[in-house]
């Protein structure tokens, strides 16, 4: 830096008396003493010595020399020379304000303190630069070099360079220079400089080269980005921008495998298979090799787009369903995709409904949809794709028995049911009082009379009849249920009941007429039957059997004894004009038309698979008369005279562990073409089901 000197003249003024008037005044003695300024300023510039001259305005008298002697130093610099020419010299790159004070020497008299106020207007220092760049780096491997700068100003600096490799960087911020060469940088780039700049002065390191010198190695890309679709294979490239020298082959050496599918293959191509319904995003990583050469890691990041998948659905539907039961079929189906999903059917049996939302094919098939549905197809779709059920087939099978409903409450014991078109009347005692169990014990009572409308399905209870009565018979003639016969107890031994009440169905009422007795132990009825608006009754007092007819005008009865050669009468029956019987004859029953005025069998049919001596009843239905028993059931065609053995209700067995039970006591009545089987009891338990043939 040029130094420049400042010279600064300080003046002292001699102050002496004068006046200014005519009167005679005094003389004024001059002192030999020193007069100077007490305060002196300097200005300047840091780096630079200023030039500090004291002149006093007056010196004391004398040949001795004038010696200046220093009170107090200044702090940013130093002082040097001799009266009256001094010199400030500032410490290298002090500026701002200083101070020193002097006093002045003659022989033995002194000046007062002087105070000399010295300010150092700063000046900018160009920054420096410094460091030894390295002159060679390996291909593949990382050069890095940092200038260290610093500026004594405390300035922002910035950096920058002449001739930079192209395969490096340069951070003007920094001056860091880095980069990682391969091998097709190499040679020598040359001139690089890297300088520093204050923004107005700036400094440079020498200028150096960089020689980039090449290896047999790998050079592969960091990461590898591929792009597939779900559930589809992809193949990725793996070629290696360089291979090492040498004859060994290149192998692949998986470091990590992917989470979403596997990875197989060998250099330079692999292939990542994708598991079944996976997509998103997925990565694995890998490393070449030869010899014992080795690359970096390299990272495959996959990215599988997903793909809509057809539904799946499955179930086994049913082949067969018994009319009058219900056929349920859930088809269960699902997406991987979770999406909503859509039924639909092809060919539906008439009989069913479908849900399009669950898969559910439901229904109950009658009678009258017997056969076979055949190419039914159930089917599931997302809106886009759909799969379907095999195609199958649902036999509808006919069947003669179904259950249509129950007797009301407890009601079963001593029953005896009578039918005119869809009513239906039973008569009969609370079984919880009067079982064959509890009959010993049981109270006088008398039974219940019930109404059931056959087509609503609708029970009603009716008055009751004013007599205690147990082991009777009913029989409904014109609209009046004739109740007659039994006990007026339960227990053995009880008297027989002598009267006979009639209801009228409609006027709803009572009536009580005098009647013969008819008792399980004396005179028990063997059959009774309505017939050309009588009621006909056969009973049997020790061996000799009885027609009990009942004049239904008057209400009187007349008995007639039957022949002693005549069978055993169990069952009796009106058609048109006609009164048939059923008549036991040793182990088998016969079929007879019995004529009331002569009291004689006219003809007789033998009854087919059917066993005397088990419980039975009969009905007739137009021309069709049934017999049934918890194991057999036929029925007689009068149009044809032709029997016929039928389909015995299923639900008269009953299997308890091993042993079989069978229902007994139930009664059949008409109802249009078909025939009710009424209650009933098992064993160890009265029955209350009301079953209904179904003819085929």
């Amino acid at each position: 830096m040029k130094i420049k000197i400042l010279s600064l003249a300080i003046s002292a003024v001699l102050l002496t008396g004068c006046g200014g008037s005519d009167k005679k005044s005094t003389p004024t003695l001059v002192q030999s003493v020193f007069e100077i300024q007490p305060v002196m300023t300097v200005t300047g510039k840091e780096d630079s010595p200023s030039a500090v001259v004291i002149n006093a305005n007056k010196v004391p008298a004398g040949t001795e020399a004038i010696v200046l002697e220093l009170v107090d130093q200044p702090t940013l610099g130093e002082i040097s020379g001799v009266y009256p020419n001094l010199s400030y010299v500032p410490v290298a790159d002090q500026f701002g304000d200083d101070t020193f004070s002097f006093k002045l020497k003659k022989g033995t008299k002194e000046s007062s303190t002087v105070k000399v106020n010295i300010t150092l207007a700063a000046v900018n220092d160009a920054p420096v630069i410094t460091g030894t760049p390295a002159a060679a780096v390996q291909a593949n491997e990382t050069y890095h070099f940092a200038a260290a700068a610093s500026d004594i100003d405390s300035e922002q600096l910035s950096f920058s360079i002449d001739n930079k490799p192209d395969w490096a960087t340069f951070d003007t911020v920094t001056g860091v220079l880095s980069g990682m060469p391969s091998n097709q940088h190499a040679g020598t780039t040359s001139g690089i400089v890297i300088r520093v700049s204050d923004g107005e002065l700036e400094a440079a390191l020498p200028a150096f080269n960089v020689d980039v010198i090449a290896q047999s190695i790998f050079e592969v890309e960091p990461e590898i980005t591929v792009n597939g679709t779900e559930d589809n294979p992809l193949t990725i490239g793996i070629s290696a921008n360089q291979v090492p020298d040498g004859d060994e082959a290149v192998v692949v050496e998986l470091l990590n495998q992917p989470t979403l599918g596997q990875v197989t293959g060998v250099y330079p191509a692999l292939t990542y298979s994708p598991a079944i319904n996976q997509f998103g995003d997925d990565t694995f990583s890998f490393k070449l090799k030869k010899g014992s050469k080795e690359s970096s890691t390299v990272k495959v990041n996959i990215t599988l787009a997903a793909v809509n998948d057809a539904p799946v659905i499955t179930g086994t539907p049913a082949a067969t369903v018994q009319a009058n039961e219900t056929y349920h079929f859930a088809a269960a189906a699902s997406d991987i995709d979770s999406q909503q999903l859509s039924f639909s059917i092809d060919n539906k049996p008439d009989w069913a409904t479908f849900d399009t939302v669950t898969g559910v094919l439901s229904g109950m098939p009658s009678n009258q949809h017997a056969g076979k549905t055949s190419g039914i197809v159930i089917r599931v779709s997302d809106g886009e794709f759909e799969a379907a059920l095999p195609a199958f087939d649902i036999e509808v099978i006919a069947v003669s028995w179904v259950k249509l409903g129950d007797l009301p409450g407890f009601e079963g014991s001593h029953l005896s049911v009578q039918s005119t078109g869809d009513d239906l009347y039973a008569v009969t005692h609370n079984f919880a009082i009067a079982s064959a169990m509890l009959c010993a014990s049981a109270e006088p009572s008398a039974p219940r009379l019930s109404y059931w409308d056959i087509a609503q399905n609708n029970w009603q209870e009716l008055s009751s009849p004013q007599s205690s009565r147990y082991y009777y018979q009913a029989e409904l003639v014109d609209k009046k249920l004739y109740l007659f016969g039994g006990t007026e107890a339960c227990s053995s031994g009880a008297n027989a009941q002598a009267n006979m009440e009639v209801y009228d169905t409609q006027e709803k009422t009572w009536l009580t007429f005098a009647a013969p007795t008819f008792a399980p132990f004396s005179n028990p009825l063997q059959a009774s039957c309505s017939f050309n608006g009588e009621v006909i009754a056969f009973s049997k007092n020790g061996q000799q059997q009885r027609l009990n007819r009942l004049n239904t005008v008057d209400n009187s009865w007349q008995a007639t004894e039957l022949p002693e050669s005549l069978n055993e009468i169990q069952h009796c029956f009106s058609k048109g004009d006609a009164l048939f019987v059923i008549q036991r004859q040793d182990e088998q029953l016969l079929l007879s038309q019995f004529d009331t005025t002569t009291q004689s069998v006219l003809n007789s049919e033998l009854i087919p698979d059917f066993a005397a001596g088990v419980y039975y009843d009969t009905t007739l239905t137009g021309n069709k008369l049934y017999l049934l028993s918890a194991k057999n059931f036929v029925q007689f065609d009068f149009d044809l005279m032709q029997w016929k053995t039928l389909s015995a209700n299923p639900f008269a067995v009953e299997v308890q562990d091993t042993t079989s039970y069978y229902l007994r006591d139930f009664k059949t009545v008409a109802y249009g073409n078909t025939l009710l089987s009424v209650g009933g009891a098992y064993t160890n338990y009265y029955g209350k089901a009301i079953y209904q043939y179904i003819p085929q």
